[in-house]
């Protein structure tokens, strides 16, 4: 985007100025549902965050498997636990999938998705479907599309996600994460190899700027080019942040798009 700062087309905090309110209010709303909520852990690794929280009922047939965002240098699974109660209504169980952040390499985090989404899949659900927001999207997309791997999963819906690393790498988020070549040969999902495993929905915010919704466009040409379905919604009246919190309401367009 030539002319533009890249920290405000694709650092998504430079551009909503309440993402810390959406933040507080994602912790606040996931404490409370944690109350009410019983979960598992199911680890696969030596790590904290390389976990599985499970949330489980015996009625459920399908599972949705929740990735979440924060740029590879921040958020955790617990920061997700508000939208359990939805997705749960919806008829899923849900799996919140944690992975290593930084000062761990993406590749790190890509590892830990990898074996979280192959262990989840092996799962005895007639529906899975992966969501991923940000960060997360980017990571579900390349455990999905471009690792070569058996996936069985029925769909994916990715959500406002930071699919073009080399652009992600020209911002401040660079202080904190490595984009270094060999990342952008084996991650940047606009230039890595694709052979997509299921049928994909890309979402982003009316809000969101340029070059979100320029990488959301680009990836869905990716994917349509390799034989993928996928289709794109725009989200009315919705930012990179505020965007999650349809995750909670059963009449959100997310939602909707979940249970279609």
């Amino acid at each position: 985007m030539t002319g533009v700062d890249p920290d405000w087309n694709y650092n998504p905090r430079t551009h909503c100025p309440d993402f810390e309110a959406v933040i507080r209010w994602r912790r606040d709303a996931s404490a409370e549902a944690a109350t009410q909520l019983s979960s598992r852990e199911e680890p696969f690794g030596d790590h904290e965050r390389q976990s599985i929280t499970l949330f489980e009922r015996p009625e459920a047939s399908g599972l949705i498997a929740l990735i979440h965002g924060g740029a590879w240098r921040s958020g955790s699974r617990f920061d997700y636990v508000f939208a359990v109660p939805c997705l749960m209504r919806l008829g899923f169980d849900v799996a919140l999938v944690g992975y290593r952040i930084a000062p761990a390499a993406i590749a790190s985090a890509v590892q830990d998705v990898s074996v979280a989404l192959q262990r989840l899949a092996a799962k005895p659900y007639r529906n899975r479907v992966v969501v991923g927001h940000s960060a997360g999207a980017h990571l579900a997309a390349i455990a999905l599309h471009h690792r070569r791997a058996a996936m069985p999963w029925n769909r994916a819906l990715l959500v406002s996600g930071a699919y073009d690393l080399q652009a992600m790498g020209s911002t401040r988020i660079a202080d904190d994460v490595s984009f270094d070549p060999d990342t952008l040969a084996r991650y940047d999902t606009m230039r890595t190899g694709i052979s997509p495993t299921c049928p994909t929905h890309l979402a982003v915010g009316e809000l969101e700027t340029a070059g979100f919704k320029s990488m959301t466009a680009n990836y869905a040409n990716r994917l349509d080019a390799a034989g993928a379905s996928v289709d794109v919604t725009c989200i009315a009246s919705n930012d990179h942040f505020s965007i999650t919190k349809q995750l909670a309401d059963d009449d959100s367009a997310l939602c909707r798009l979940l249970s279609n």
